[in-house]
């Protein structure tokens, strides 16, 4: 596997754990020099696929996220509602989520 798909891959997961999704649909594409569309490849990325020794690891990194997310979205707007959808991308209201860590 070329390095740009570990680190996409490693990506999807760690969006997949920030969301806490079930599954998350990773899709790769590549291009020639010309910029013209070669290939396509995909693959579902689910929890239970994520190597015991990696999930640690992988966790922090989306804790990571979370709080990029949140600290950009307080940059941009300087106040997130109560009652908006968190910033960190779980898709719940910010005062369940991310208010209070």
């Amino acid at each position: 596997m070329p390095r740009e798909s570990e680190q996409a891959l490693a990506h999807a997961r760690t969006v997949l754990l920030v969301n806490g999704d079930a599954k998350r649909l990773m899709i790769e594409l590549s291009y020639s020099a010309d910029g013209l569309l070669q290939d396509v490849s995909w693959q579902w990325i689910d929890k239970d696929g994520i190597p015991p020794l990696l999930l640690p690891k992988l966790q922090a990194d989306a804790e990571k996220l979370r709080q990029t997310r949140v600290v950009n979205a307080k940059s941009q707007r300087r106040k997130i509602g109560r009652n908006e959808s968190c910033p960190c991308g779980s898709g719940i209201k910010y005062k369940r989520c991310c208010l209070l860590k």
